[in-house]
């Protein structure tokens, strides 16, 4: 669909018929002239004002033919805003949609503590596969089994949600069961296989929680 390109006749047109507003503040300068004068005063400005418009349109002609009108004064207006005070226009920040868990400081320190073991545990998985030593598999597994549970303050774990507890759970169950899995012979495919679902895990924890400081 083509756009009809705006004319400098038109502009000019709507100045005359007085639908198009003048800029005030240029107006009111020439108010302590007389008459005649300030009607000279506004002509000139008129014109200078349609020369501008003409100077743009006719650089932006080639593109008024394939841009929508408001596309086009949406560019043409950018560079003038920039040069305007150069404000920024900055995206309003998203709301954090995941259930926000309140923690202590020494609380929050020791869950971030237990979410760093996770994922050294599994760098120690994902490299001793690599080298195919099923044996360094299972240790490091074993590291983030049901063994880390016994140093969670209790204080902590009444101030997560249930859901929150059963997954964390599940998750350090699964570590255990990779080690195990580790364990027999050709398990590779088996391991990685479970390896997915414990990051699966990870992945449906940080979407849904995020912690906050309790500063009671």
């Amino acid at each position: 669909m083509s756009v009809r390109p705006v004319s400098v006749g038109s502009v000019q047109r709507l100045f005359d018929e007085g639908q198009l507003r003048r800029p005030s503040r240029l107006l009111n300068s020439t108010s302590g002239a007389t008459a005649p004068a300030r009607g000279l005063n506004r002509i000139a400005m008129l014109k200078r004002i349609i020369v501008r418009l003409k100077a743009v349109l006719a650089a932006a002609s080639h593109r008024l033919r394939h841009t929508s009108l408001p596309t086009f004064l949406l560019a043409a207006c950018l560079p003038l805003l920039a040069a305007c005070g150069g404000a920024k226009i900055e995206a309003a920040p998203r709301a954090d949609p995941r259930m926000a868990v309140q923690l202590s400081a020494d609380e929050d320190e020791h869950l971030r503590s237990g979410m760093r073991a996770y994922l050294e545990s599994i760098q120690g998985i994902v490299g001793a596969l690599a080298r195919n030593k099923m044996a360094d598999v299972a240790s490091n597994a074993k590291r983030a089994g049901m063994g880390m549970v016994d140093d969670v303050p209790v204080s902590a774990v009444l101030k997560l949600p249930p859901a929150f507890v059963i997954l964390s759970i599940d998750t350090h169950q699964k570590f255990d069961a990779l080690s195990r899995l580790a364990e027999e012979p050709g398990s590779k495919s088996v391991v990685l296989a479970q390896l997915r679902e414990i990051l699966a895990n990870c992945t449906a924890c940080h979407s849904a929680y995020r912690t906050s400081l309790d500063r009671r």
